[in-house]
């Protein structure tokens, strides 16, 4: 049975994209999972991470929220075994004004994906808490809000939150235990006191702070260059690597 999870935080430079990229590539490469990648984000940065350039796709996510296209016609194969992306572009914006006049219009991306044959379907969501990303939560099994060492980071949480609960009040099997983790993004060892303060203000969340925690480093600006996730291409163990294969597993293991 697949498993979707939305990449969410609304607030943008928290790494959404790179953990969106890293953790599909950990699922298809470590876990052997047959993944999908969404690109949802108008910015494109997901579909251009894989060397693929937005203006000249034939299909992307935009096609399939209007019914233009079912989703097994936008997919591409990457270089990675079991992982597929459907990308996007700038057109992603115009679909979402058009999307506010639309019936059903946060449950688009629900039927679009529901016959797709995945283990894991990862959406790279927009860093707002917009039509599209309702579409995101509204599939979603797990929501994945990545936060680092800021305060600011933090911002419109609460309101994430409360989203989430309202949308997902229909269903009688919800839990938020179960439909939300919180993973800590670029931890700089060095620093102690910041991670301390971001923490307590998290408290009443804390039992939903996933255990792997993405270390800061540099290895990351790589993929930006190599169109392939970091697991893919390093051919040693690194400390990033290290982590997302932690995450990995323990995403597998929820």
């Amino acid at each position: 049975m697949k498993k979707t999870i939305a990449v969410i935080n609304q607030k943008g430079g928290v790494g959404k994209t790179t953990i969106s990229i890293n953790l599909s590539g950990g699922l298809a490469i470590t876990g052997n999972k047959r993944v999908l990648l969404i690109d949802l984000d108008p910015q494109a940065n997901t579909t251009f991470n894989f060397g693929i350039i937005p203006e000249e796709i034939q299909y992307g996510i935009h096609d399939v929220l209007m019914d233009r296209v079912r989703a097994e016609s936008a997919i591409i194969k990457t270089k990675i075994k079991n992982l597929d992306l459907i990308p996007t572009n700038s057109h992603l914006d115009r679909a979402e004004q058009l999307l506010l006049q639309a019936t059903y219009r946060e449950e688009r991306l629900k039927r679009a994906l529901r016959d797709l044959d995945y283990d894991y379907i990862i959406i790279d969501c927009r860093p707002t808490l917009s039509t599209l990303t309702l579409n995101a939560m509204v599939v979603a099994d797990l929501i994945l809000v990545p936060i680092i060492m800021d305060r600011y980071s933090l911002y419109g949480f609460n309101d994430l939150l409360n989203s989430l609960q309202s949308i997902k009040s229909v269903d009688p099997h919800f839990s938020l235990d179960n439909s939300l983790r919180i993973l800590l993004n670029a931890i700089d060892l060095r620093e102690k006191v910041v991670p301390e303060l971001v923490i307590k203000d998290l408290e009443e969340v804390r039992h939903l702070i996933l255990n792997t925690q993405i270390r800061k480093s540099s290895d990351f600006k790589k993929t930006q260059y190599s169109d392939i996730p970091l697991l893919a291409m390093e051919t040693k163990p690194t400390k990033s690597v290290e982590d997302y294969i932690s995450l990995t597993n323990e995403i597998i293991n929820l």
